[in-house]
């Protein structure tokens, strides 16, 4: 039986300043540990019922245009429009 997730997701506190800086930011060492797509949610923004836009930051990197394997295909199954930021 594979328990490898394809996906992680996971909601952020929010917290910041010293409070962050004291305890260390939970969703960020997750963040920079996950060996797979991670999607994090701030719990104080609405949940959409649907996506229709979805963006995606590129940095110029390879690496970061690897989300785009991801994102595309999700995004034809959604119908959503992907708007990239460079």
């Amino acid at each position: 039986l594979e328990t490898r997730p394809e996906l992680v997701a996971m909601t952020t506190h929010g917290q910041g300043g010293l409070s962050r800086f004291v305890r260390g930011g939970v969703a960020e060492r997750v963040l920079r540990a996950c060996p797979v797509p991670l999607l994090m949610v701030n719990p104080h923004s609405q949940a959409p019922t649907r996506l229709a836009r979805m963006l995606v930051a590129l940095d110029g990197s390879k690496e970061s245009e690897q989300i785009l394997e991801v994102v595309i295909p999700l995004a034809k199954r959604v119908g959503a429009r992907v708007t990239v930021l460079y």
